[in-house]
């Protein structure tokens, strides 16, 4: 048995720019709440996954494997063990007329995951781990955006009183 539970959210951003954030782990503590990931993104590589256990802020640290890191389109992170308890963690990037659609879910495969399922289908559409990240991405980029027009608008603001200034 296998359950999706899926989140969703347009981000005003180039496809690039949030596959960049996604794969940059480094850059998790800016914008995720929930998880920390120390390795290199590439597919089959094994990296250290921390995550917010509970809601006390308890923090538990596993091995997971990039399942999937197909550029720029989709990641997926899973932990656990297959047929027992198998989460994926994916992120799915969809281009859209002004920016990107970026998906956000968690897969539970397994014998416990389908014991689990009742509970799991009846926290759905509230899942926070879900969307809050994916809304704290779409700030932190936005931010980050700012930033580069706020940079651009001083940068052209200098070439144009140096243009406008008399020759010798």
């Amino acid at each position: 048995m296998m359950i999706d539970v899926v989140e969703e959210i347009d981000i005003p951003a180039s496809q690039h720019k949030v596959w960049t954030a996604l794969t940059d782990f480094s850059s998790y503590k800016k914008w995720h709440p929930y998880v920390r990931i120390d390795g290199s993104s590439l597919t089959g590589e094994k990296v250290r996954y921390t995550f917010v256990r509970n809601s006390r802020g308890k923090l538990a640290t596993t091995e997971a494997t990039l399942s999937v890191c197909s550029a720029p389109r989709e990641i997926d992170i899973e932990i656990g063990w297959e047929r027992v308890l198998l989460v994926t963690e994916w992120y799915l990037l969809e281009p859209v007329r002004n920016g990107v659609r970026l998906k956000h879910g968690l897969r539970f495969s397994g014998l416990l995951a389908s014991l689990a399922g009742p509970i799991l289908r009846r926290c759905h559409p509230d899942w926070f781990y879900l969307r809050r990240p994916i809304v704290s991405l779409r700030k932190y980029l936005a931010r980050s955006r700012g930033d580069g027009d706020a940079r651009r608008r001083r940068q052209s603001a200098a070439r144009t009183s140096s243009s406008q200034r008399p020759l010798p």
